[in-house]
């Protein structure tokens, strides 16, 4: 039997289903014993007549291998002959989609983690702002009840230790968000240099 083989630098249980998919394309698919197999497969790129696919999808060092042949009938496709650059085409393609499906599920996350570092920073400035409101109350309270000034400029004192910490707490939170930016700008070149 020849086969044609394509390395994806993938992780197996990711490509399996994803494999599985495509071969349904073609007709429907079997597995035995981690064989796959269409046995009346349409590759109409290939021919209008159907043919058998088999097809194994390994786990490797770094990734994932997966080997295909397809039997015309009396012979397997084999290098140089009319359907070998189709079947390296349906390989080919499969990486990209696969390679691209990647890409789209760590952006998804790291816009997930884009928002949440978004909303701490929100949430962080609001008690910011809240904080130097009730600092301003704070100012307003001393003057009108001056029998509690002792027990008003410690409020005062604490107020202004929590401005201090908000202060550097927003700070990390805008951090936090323009990294969360970098990734997602990595992740969307990636999407982009995949051609």
């Amino acid at each position: 039997m020849y086969k044609r083989q394509t390395y994806i630098e993938l992780d197996k249980k990711d490509i399996d289903g994803l494999w599985k998919k495509q071969l349904k394309e073609y007709g429907k698919v079997e597995k035995d014993n981690g064989i796959f197999y269409v046995n009346i497969a349409n590759v109409k790129n290939i021919s209008s007549s159907p043919m058998k696919v088999i097809s194994i999808v390994d786990k490797t060092s770094q990734g994932t291998m997966i080997w295909l042949a397809i039997d015309k009938g009396d012979t397997y496709i084999k290098k140089g002959e009319s359907g070998y650059d189709e079947m390296k085409k349906i390989l080919y393609d499969f990486g990209i989609m696969a390679y691209r499906n990647d890409v789209m599920e760590q952006l998804k996350k790291a816009e997930k983690a884009h928002a949440k570092a978004l909303r701490n920073q929100e949430r962080t400035v609001k008690t910011g702002e809240n904080l130097s409101k009730s600092l301003t109350r704070n100012g307003e309270q001393k003057v009108k009840l001056e029998e509690n000034l002792v027990k008003n400029g410690e409020q005062k004192v604490e107020l202004e230790q929590n401005i201090e910490q908000n202060l550097a707490d927003q700070k990390k939170a805008a951090e936090e968000l323009e990294q969360m930016q970098k990734v997602v700008d990595d992740v969307k070149a990636k999407l982009h240099d995949i051609h």
